[in-house]
Formats: C-alpha cells, sequence, structure tokens
C-alpha cells in the first residue's frame, strides 16, 4: 500500500511523506505507482524546501521549512491528486494529515 502522510504546520502545509509501493500490479507495470511517483516528483520540484529520496525503501520526504503560497497551492494540489486516486484504488493508497511544530 502507498502511504501519504501531509504535515501541516500553523494552518499551513509543511511537506508530505510519501512511502510504500501499491501492489496494484507487479513492478514496472504498476500504473497507480507510476502516477503518484510522477505526482510526487513534480511537487516535489515545484514546492521548494527540502526533498530526500529513499529508493530503498520507496520513500519520499519533503519539508518546507518556511511555507508560502506557492508551497501551500502545490501540496494542497498533490494531496487533491493522490486523494482522487485513494478514492479510486481505496485498498493501494492511503492518505492521512498531521499537525507538527516547526
Amino acid at each position: 500500500m502507498i502511504a501519504a502522510v501531509f504535515t501541516r504546520s500553523g494552518g499551513k502545509y509543511a511537506g508530505f511523506e510519501i512511502s510504500g509501493h501499491s501492489g496494484l500490479a507487479d513492478a514496472g507495470s504498476d500504473v497507480l505507482c507510476a502516477a503518484v511517483s510522477a505526482a510526487t516528483e513534480l511537487a516535489a520540484n515545484l514546492a521548494g524546501g527540502e526533498a530526500k529520496v529513499d529508493e530503498k525503501t520507496a520513500k519520499v520526504t519533503v519539508r518546507i521549512p518556511s511555507p508560502d503560497e506557492n508551497s501551500e497551492r502545490v501540496i494542497r494540489a498533490l494531496r487533491d491528486q493522490l486523494k482522487g486516486y485513494s478514492e479510486e484504488y481505496p485498498k493501494n493508497i492511503r492518505i492521512t494529515e498531521q499537525e507538527c511544530v516547526l
């Protein structure tokens, strides 16, 4: 299962972590993993901040030290996109949000 955790601080999105595999199909043939990967990479590049990728655990972590309007729009768009996927594939992707203090 893909796990997407969106972090908020002070009412703004301050980052996200995407990990796992959907299990929908074999590696290299999984359209859900490909879609999530593409959306995640685009959001990480557009949001700014600090990105870490761990290919062994299939985890991408993006932290925004100083959230602004741009990072808010980008992360909200990623969240909305992944929520759409989770509605279509509820057994393969889970979206959660958490509050943190920066």
